[in-house]
Parts: C-alpha cells; structure tokens; sequence
C-alpha cells in the first residue's frame, strides 16, 4: 500500500492523462508515475549511477575563498587530479 499526499486527477471521457503534465498539475501524476515504473522494475531499464553536484550559490568572486571553499586550492587539487579529463562525458 503506498499513501499519497494529493489524489491523482479525475480523467473524464473527453480528456487524456498527459494532458495533466503541465506546470502546474504535474506533482499528482508523480503516484501513478511511481506506481508504474514499480511495476516495470523488471523490466531492462537500470536507472543511471548516483553522481554528485557541488554548486556554490552566487560566491563573492572578490574573495579567495567561500566559507570553507577555498578557489585557489579548489583549481589546484582539480588540475593536480585531472578532474577535467572525468567530466568531458557529461561536459
């Protein structure tokens, strides 16, 4: 049994689901959305690996450092370990 927080909507005769996948609407389709790809899970499709995003929200690029961040060690440590060399598949 799955509890939701908001029922899916009501489809009359004349409408189709997709039509609910606006701006919106979207968030109560997310249960019948769940409860379907469960349903495929053993199905061929594997979802892709974890990956991790670090963003700094609108850093003081006057400053040398952001709280702990520190720029110049930051561009060091990625230039030492060739993590541009890692992105270019996603880049």
């Amino acid at each position: 049994m799955d509890l939701v927080a908001m029922e899916p909507p009501e489809v009359a005769d004349h409408e189709y689901l997709f039509q609910y996948f606006q701006k919106d609407d979207w968030a109560r389709l997310l249960p019948i959305l769940h409860f379907f790809s469960e349903l495929t899970r053993s199905g061929s499709w594997t979802p892709p690996p974890v990956r991790a995003c670090f963003m700094f929200d609108d850093p003081n690029l006057h400053w040398k450092s952001y709280g702990y961040v520190n720029y110049q060690q930051l561009a060091h440590q990625a230039r030492e370990q060739n993590i541009m060399s890692h992105l270019r598949p996603f880049l």
